[in-house]
This record gives C-alpha cells, structure tokens and sequence, in this order.
C-alpha cells in the first residue's frame, strides 16, 4: 500500500481560499493511473475557468517532453491534480507511476468558492 505524511494549511476570507500543502511520499506501493491529492476543505466555485496554482515536485519522473507542472483544481471540484505543461495547448498529467519512495509535492493554490 501506499504511504505518505502531510501537512496544510488554509486561509478563507470570505469566498477566497488560499491553501497550502506538503506531502512526503515514504512508499508508493500499487499506486496506478493519475496523481491527484483530494479533501480539499470547499469545493471551488463554478466558473468557466480552472483554477490554477503553483506546484513543487523533488524526487520525481516527469512524463515525456513536461517542462513542469502546475496545480489545477477543476471547478466545481474538491480534488486537484497536476498537469504538466508541454506545449500552449497540450498538457499531461502526473502519473503515480512517476513517484518515488522520496518524492516531495508542495502545492499553492488560490481559488474562489
């Protein structure tokens, strides 16, 4: 099984959330499919837009041609993921199979409720 420690934190004022998150991956164990970190504490408002944010990655695989990614959270959603930015319009998400026994994720993100 897969393991990992977190720590975060959030600010709200009035439909502004920023948060803040570190996981440590000690074990990927099976993990398949995409990396997406969920139980975001509210749910991002409906907009014609994702909502975008700031993503630090150490100790991980980037998927073929990725520069680097950014954090997304959908909206309407309480689970983000990582897309890497490949080209203006392509991008390719952070696979699980990517992370390693070390891997460190560090996200920042703003949005609206």
């Amino acid at each position: 099984t897969a393991a990992y420690t977190s720590n975060g934190y959030y600010t709200k004022i009035g439909r502004l959330v920023n948060l803040n998150c570190r996981l440590d991956i000690t074990n990927v164990g099976s993990w398949t499919g995409n990396f997406q970190i969920s139980g975001l504490p509210f749910t991002g408002g409906a907009s014609n837009a994702d909502y975008h944010g700031v993503a630090r990655i150490a100790f991980t695989t980037f998927g073929a041609l990725v520069s680097y990614y950014v954090a997304r959270l959908p909206s309407g959603a309480t689970t983000l993921d990582l897309p890497g930015i490949v080209t203006a319009a392509q991008i390719s998400l952070l696979q699980t199979s990517g992370l390693s026994s070390s891997s460190v994720v560090i996200v920042e993100i703003t949005y609206f409720v």
